[in-house]
């Protein structure tokens, strides 16, 4: 089914985590509420059926103005699926038409698909494609949740090879040095986390090896970008899609360790500016003097 129908609005489930925004926009819901009360119709919202449940998955300002102009029904456009399918719709909404999708919005939806099992193994590539963003944005949410959550990163990814099947690569081992190949005269101790006030120190680690992958980064963004303008070419879009996926794995290789470098130097800095901040408005000159600072300016 994939048809235009009018559906009561006490029949739309709404609460399946189809709605993809960050949220919703009560200006826009207002106007839109007035539009319907002058008799104006709005473009059908999209709803997919799975025999028992109508589930909204593109149109949640439409729907909630139809309730706040007190309408009973809505025109929707169905498809048959399941709410699994409505929520992988909804990550895609509103790239084209309607309001304008925020950064946050399409990141959320990024989220979304990363937070799915079976969907966190696609490529940056196809998350890209359903979410309507771009490849680039994709690896930088991927690396952030990697930082974040390390133990929970998915080690298989999937792509599409040249021959139009699906293939599984594990990337496990992507960024990491075998044990043989650590030098025995390295040592094996934990190093301890450096004091806050030597933070400025580690912002210089490794300066050769940042601006090598930096570069090549760079290179990797600038040919992904040609690629992306020939797959709308049909003449080379076979060639492009090959190139894609070759690009797609040396971006996984080289990139999320230019953001995992790149991240940490930047919260350094950070949090070194910040702390000089609060060290020059307390009076004091070290972080360790922050704190009875702070207490005695309370007593006082």
């Amino acid at each position: 089914m994939n048809e235009v129908d009018t559906i009561p609005l006490e029949n739309v489930r709404i609460n399946g985590g189809t709605q993809s925004r960050v949220e919703l926009n009560q200006a826009v819901i207002a106007e839109y509420a007035e539009t319907i009360r002058l008799g104006t119709d709005l473009p059908p919202v999209v709803m997919f059926f799975d025999g028992a449940n109508f589930w909204l998955a593109d149109g949640f300002h439409r729907y909630h103005a139809h309730r706040q102009a007190g309408a009973m029904e809505i025109a929707a456009n169905i498809h048959t699926g399941t709410q699994r399918d409505a929520v992988l719709y909804s990550v895609g909404a509103n790239a084209a038409h309607g309001l304008r999708r925020t950064n946050d919005d399409k990141r959320r939806a990024i989220m979304t698909i990363l937070a799915d099992k079976e969907w966190a193994t696609w490529s940056d590539n196809a998350i890209a494609k359903v979410c309507h963003v771009s490849n680039h944005l994709v690896g930088d949410v991927r690396a952030s949740l990697t930082l974040n959550s390390p133990s929970e990163a998915t080690d298989a990814r999937t792509y599409t090879t040249k021959h139009g099947t699906v293939a599984t690569m594990n990337t496990a081992k992507i960024g990491k040095v075998e044990s043989d190949s650590i030098p025995a005269s390295a040592s094996t101790e934990p190093v301890a986390e450096p004091e806050l006030e030597s933070v400025e120190a580690e912002d210089h680690a490794a300066p050769d090896l940042v601006s090598e992958l930096e570069a090549a980064d760079k290179e990797i963004r600038r040919l992904s970008s040609l690629i992306e303008q020939l797959t709308g070419d049909s003449d080379h879009a076979k060639i492009a899609a090959e190139w894609s996926m070759k690009f797609d794995q040396l971006s996984g290789r080289n990139a999320q360790l230019v953001r995992t470098l790149n991240e940490a130097q930047k919260q350094a800095r950070y949090a070194n500016d910040m702390l000089a901040k609060i060290r020059k408005a307390m009076g004091v000159l070290a972080n360790a003097d922050i704190i009875p600072a702070l207490m005695a300016r309370r007593m006082a």
